[in-house]
């Protein structure tokens, strides 16, 4: 499953200049990958590369050391669930 919302993820604030909170919200336990690319694929950031637990789960995404740009967060579960969310960094 494909969605823009699949996690009902959100980054707060977008447009981020220096860090910005990443809620994701798990139905149920499961090993999740999130990261962060820039706008040619290329994985700029890694924000969880494991098991998170069920219910909502908040990272920090640290903007300072990337350029301004568009960028895209992208959420993967153990199922394939997957979901997207742009992100503008100032």
């Amino acid at each position: 499953r494909t969605t823009a919302n699949a996690f009902g993820l959100s980054v707060t604030p977008n447009p981020v200049s220096e860090s910005a909170f990443v809620s994701l919200m798990m139905e149920q336990p499961s090993k999740v990958v999130v990261t962060l690319q820039d706008i040619t694929g290329k994985t700029v950031m890694v924000l969880a590369n494991g098991q998170l637990p069920q219910g909502l789960n908040e990272l920090t995404l640290d903007a300072s050391t990337l350029k301004s740009g568009i960028y895209i967060l992208s959420v993967e579960d153990s199922r394939n669930n997957k979901s997207y969310q742009k992100v503008i960094v100032r």
